[in-house]
């Protein structure tokens, strides 16, 4: 495997999936990333709001956000460039929109690093 997944149910009741590449990852990896990063969303078994974090190529994070914003309400992407919090980058609820950004407690934040 090119990678490792970690995952969190954090007592904030977030989903925070830590992706570490072990080697360079080619565009035709996205497939089995994305269905890695599904099996362990789905075992977690929340499907409100999941924060993305790991130094992936740009077309990684995009196609992974594509694929779980069919299967989650809310996706962020974890920037510690922005004091350690995240971007939603897709919603499908009322309550959050594109573009908003979220605090992380700190044991999200250390799960994410």
């Amino acid at each position: 495997m090119k990678w490792d997944i970690t995952s969190l149910l954090s007592d904030c009741g977030r989903t925070l999936i830590k992706v570490e590449l072990k080697e360079p990852i080619n565009p035709i990896d996205v497939i089995e990333l994305n269905k890695n990063v599904e099996e362990r969303i789905k075992k977690l078994r929340n499907m409100d709001l999941v924060v993305l974090s790991g130094r992936l190529p740009i077309w990684a994070y995009a196609s992974l956000t594509h694929k779980l914003s069919h299967l989650v309400k809310i996706v962020c992407i974890y920037d510690p460039k922005l004091n350690n919090k995240a971007v939603i980058v897709s919603s499908h609820s009322k309550a959050a929109r594109e573009g908003e950004i979220i605090e992380l407690s700190k044991e999200e934040i250390e799960h994410l690093l």
